[in-house]
């Protein structure tokens, strides 16, 4: 094998990773005040619960704000307001006296306005309740010393241990390092920080925010978002000590929210206070109690001046964030794509802005014992920054040459070849699917069709149109039983499908020797000014699946203007919408990676001798409606995914379970295959009877059992084995992917220990999302003017591996940055006007504020655990064959989030047969 030197491309541009760390240092101490419920309060509250439990449950979320409005120094509150599993309902940083004073005082108003008005709540204990909060004995309040800086260990592989007493530690941590940002500017020339108050005692994180700032948008209209910060405290396998992660980002706010019936939120900023208050406002844009006791503390209107109309979320979002009447606490209003204005600002944070505000943080931070933590060290690769590896479409088929002579785009011509080739190697040269239209929408099938065939022409592509039969799309307002939950309108949905089911199966008997292979649904978002119902998609890719076995894919109509008539960009955009929809829907399903050769070849250039090209296992849970209370009824659905190094096909097993019956393991089989195997299955619990402890214990034990037969049985039929462990969705499930558990000298599946003897030739990879913090590097030519020095400006990581020195050496961790399909603009930022200078004139040009989305990528951290004894590759090249595997799929032309063959688990979901709780459902879980 001929080695390929990868490239590195980082050395100079100073990475900066947005962490921090510290010492284990005994000072300083955190103090805080515990408020809790005194026994008979608490039995009384038992009383209340029991009385309600028939009809609904206590009022808790009003309460939760109660105890906010009252007490200025609240930090958290208890989501369940120690009802059960202890009896804290909140953490303050007020004084023992003034914490429980404020406590009582909000039991016993919200016992009088909200507890006693039900109907059918116990109104003596109700009344006895009221009574112990106006003596000030419902709760009492404790000040508690916390030694931030002192954390456990776990001795045989020295990460930090949670602690077995103190259930607050990581919580606790956050909640000091935003004590000291509270008040403070973080983004220079942005004013100081609120906290936003937590409703999870135990929540590993802390999140502040700015007041509104305006900027002025391209389009002549103003925009109001504020700029914040999430900190978090996070673990590292081998490292004793956590470490403290900044998160930048924006919150916009509405100024024309809508008053549709979904639900919105709004916050109140007190003027004085260092704190942000949420609220929520009803269905109807009414606002609620919640709002009301605001009202009442800051002197803010309940009603029109002029009507006496009760206020809604227009009236805050128009008046809220400005005037007189709410200069004591002004008022801000989220906003949410299709309820609220069009043109407004986009998401993210540039980079610029990341960068100076975590100086800004630095010396805020460094005289309580924080530095940051620099710990990168780039491992070159053979993979770089990329646009759309697929996108030679995007081409014009023809250019004109000097002689004025129509020539092919020879980007085009290979692009078009290279999926002919893929056409004929799984579909003998031409994919058959048919495009169903719904409501009028046959103009946009009929361009939809046209822009396909003269993409890749009428030989490549089978295309059958089809108008949809009423029903099966459509806002839920329109059924018969509107307030029905997922499953019972999604069954209405599914019979409405029935005429094209039939339809499209005769369409079929005319091309048996061509199968119809997949439906493009061509829908709109809104009907009558109202959203199409939540189960509708997931309805129709179950139902057409499973009675057909084809795959699904859905597009929405071309944008129009005012006029009704689709500028060059809409029209641009639909073409780009069209193309990707069908390589998704064609691609995507067959499970295939490209090149994987290729990337096993370049990546494991020091193979152990002996050590054969290895399999790619993929394990995780598909993990559906884990939303609230009715969490328990989710599907819950373990998974093996195997990638073959030589086809680059995957295969799927599946832990499924039907109706009661004992869940059973599915055979190995193409992804196609196994989606149909989903959506005949129906919802698969694996275990939804008993208590929430014994249901969690079920899962556990049945999830690892799956996972350990598989693998022996994967690796008893392949030489090699490398195995991607998911450990987002098995977090919880395989203890032994916990940075305190995973040690590959002693694998653990149901706490029975050493099974790595039964898999000696597996090695072992933990894949670990949404943890790593962002990397910013300094840009190689932009340079920008700030406080009167001329400096680099900053770009993000890009299709960069890097490894961290400052975790354990014998569990490598790296950091995998994806290429995203995104050239922003140096030397900006998202709030204020940045000076940028020409390096070579000196030339000063004023760069506006980017008002556009910024993406900033997320790396996916990587983790390599293999015996020190059997070492079959080096780390470094598991790390880049992991980073390969995130890019060049058929139908995706970036990087992807996971790692193939992780990655197809997503496809997988689309088909699980259960509903995804939609708003209405989801907000009325909890009164």
């Amino acid at each position: 094998m001929t080695k390929r030197i990868p490239k590195s491309r980082t050395a100079s541009s100073n990475p900066l990773t947005l962490a921090f760390a510290f010492e284990a240092l005994e000072n300083p101490q955190y103090a805080v005040t515990r408020v809790a419920w005194k026994s008979e309060a608490k039995g009384l509250l038992g009383v209340l619960n029991e009385s309600l439990k028939v009809q609904r449950e206590l009022p808790v979320r009003d309460l939760r704000l109660r105890l906010q409005v009252r007490d200025a120094g609240v930090i958290r509150v208890d989501r369940n307001l120690g009802r059960w599993g202890g009896s804290t309902l909140l953490v303050s940083s007020s004084s023992e006296t003034v914490a429980a004073q404020a406590a009582n005082a909000a039991v016993a108003e919200w016992v009088k306005e909200m507890v006693l008005t039900l109907a059918v709540v116990n109104q003596t204990a109700g009344q006895r309740l009221r009574e112990l909060a106006l003596a000030g004995e419902a709760v009492e309040a404790k000040e508690q010393v916390m030694a931030v800086f002192k954390w456990e260990q776990n001795q045989q592989t020295n990460s930090v241990k949670a602690s077995d007493t103190i259930r607050t530690q990581y919580a606790d941590l956050a909640d000091f390092v935003a004590s000291k940002l509270a008040g403070q500017e973080v983004f220079p020339e942005a004013g100081p920080m609120r906290l936003e108050v937590s409703s999870d005692m135990t929540l590993n994180e802390a999140r502040l925010l700015s007041d509104p700032i305006e900027v002025l948008l391209p389009t002549g209209k103003t925009a109001l978002f504020s700029l914040g910060l999430t900190v978090s405290v996070e673990t590292y396998p081998g490292r004793p000590l956590p470490v403290v992660h900044i998160e930048h980002r924006k919150s916009v706010w509405a100024r024309e929210p809508s008053n549709k019936y979904e639900k919105l939120s709004g916050f109140a900023l007190p003027t004085g206070e260092a704190r942000a208050l949420r609220f929520e406002i009803e269905r109807n844009a009414l606002l609620t109690v919640q709002y009301q006791a605001i009202a009442r503390q800051y002197d803010l209107p309940l009603a029109d001046p002029k009507t006496s109309e009760p206020i809604t979320a227009l009236d805050l979002g128009i008046n809220g964030s400005a005037g007189l009447a709410f200069e004591a606490c002004p008022v801000v209003i989220t906003h949410r794509h299709g309820q609220g204005e069009k043109n407004t600002v986009g998401r993210g944070v540039t980079d610029l802005d990341r960068q100076l505000s975590f100086e800004q943080l630095t010396d805020l931070l460094a005289p309580v014992g924080f530095f940051p933590w620099q710990t990168l060290e780039e491992i070159p690769t053979h993979y770089k920054a990329q646009q759309d590896s697929d996108s030679g479409w995007r081409h014009t088929p023809a250019e004109e040459d000097e002689q004025g002579l129509l020539e092919p785009d020879e980007r085009y011509v290979a692009w078009v070849q290279k999926t002919r080739d893929g056409l004929q190697a799984h579909y003998n040269g031409a994919y058959h699917f048919v495009i169903a239209y719904y409501n009028g929408l046959q103009q946009h099938a009929v361009r939809a069709r046209d822009i396909l065939w003269d993409v890749l022409g009428k030989e490549s592509l089978v295309i059958h149109l089809l108008a949809l039969p009423e029903g099966v799309h459509g806002s839920r307002r329109t059924l018969p039983a509107n307030d029905a939950r997922p499953p019972e309108r999604a069954s209405q949905r599914e019979q409405a499908w029935a005429p094209a089911l039939a339809a499209i199966r005769a369409h079929a008997q005319q091309h048996e020797q061509n199968p119809v292979r997949g439906v493009m649904v061509l829908a709109d978002k809104w009907y009558d000014k109202f959203p199409d119902d939540s189960v509708n998609k997931q309805a129709a890719r179950i139902t057409l699946n499973r009675e057909l076995g084809v795959v699904v894919q859905y597009l929405l109509p071309m944008e129009k203007k005012l006029d009704g008539i689709s500028n060059a960009r809409q029209q641009e955009s639909f073409r780009m919408r069209v193309v990707n929809a069908w390589r998704d829907m064609a691609w995507k399903s067959l499970g295939t990676m490209h090149s994987l050769d290729q990337k096993l070849e370049r990546s494991l250039q020091n193979r152990a001798a002996g050590a054969a090209v290895p399999v790619i296992l993929g394990l995780g849970v598909i993990r559906t409606n884990r939303t609230g209370q009715l969490q328990n009824d989710a599907s819950f659905i373990p998974y093996v995914i195997e990638l073959h190094p030589t086809t680059g096909k995957c295969q799927a097993s599946l832990l499924l379970q039907s109706g009661n019956a004992t869940p059973v393991a599915t055979p190995m089989q193409d992804l196609t295959q196994t989606i149909q195997l989903l959506t005949i299955n129906g919802p698969s619990y694996l275990i939804h009877k008993g208590s929430d402890t014994s249901i969690r214990e079920e899962r556990k034990r049945r999830t690892q059992q799956f996972l350990y037969e598989t693998l022996v049985e994967r690796t008893q039929l392949h030489p090699e084995v490398l195995v991607l462990a998911d450990s987002v969705t098995l977090k919880g499930v395989w203890p032994w992917l916990a940075d305190e558990r995973l040690d590959p000298r002693n694998i653990v599946f149901n706490q029975e220990n050493h099974a790595e003897q039964d898999f000696p030739n597996a090695t072992f990879v933990r894949i670990r999302q949404d943890h790593a913090p962002k990397v910013i590097m300094d840009t190689p030519q932009t340079r920008v003017k700030i406080a009167g020095q001329v400096r680099p400006s900053a770009r993000r990581s890009d299709a960069d591996l890097f490894r961290l020195t400052n975790t354990s050496p014998a569990l490598p961790s790296y950091y995998s940055f994806g290429s995203r399909i995104f050239k922003p603009v140096g030397g900006t930022s998202v709030y204020r006007p940045i000076l940028n200078v020409n390096e070579k004139t000196g030339e000063e040009k004023l760069q506006a504020p980017w008002t556009d989305t910024w993406l900033t990528p997320n790396a996916v951290e990587i983790t390599v655990a293999q015996h020190p004894q059997r070492q079959r590759f080096h780390p470094d090249d598991v790390a880049r064959l992991v980073e390969a595997l995130r890019s060049e799929y058929g139908h995706y032309g970036s990087w992807t989030n996971a790692p193939g063959p992780l990655h197809f688990a997503s496809f997988l979901k689309e088909y699980v047969p259960d509903y995804e709780l939609d708003e209405y459902n989801s907000n009325s879980v909890e009164s």
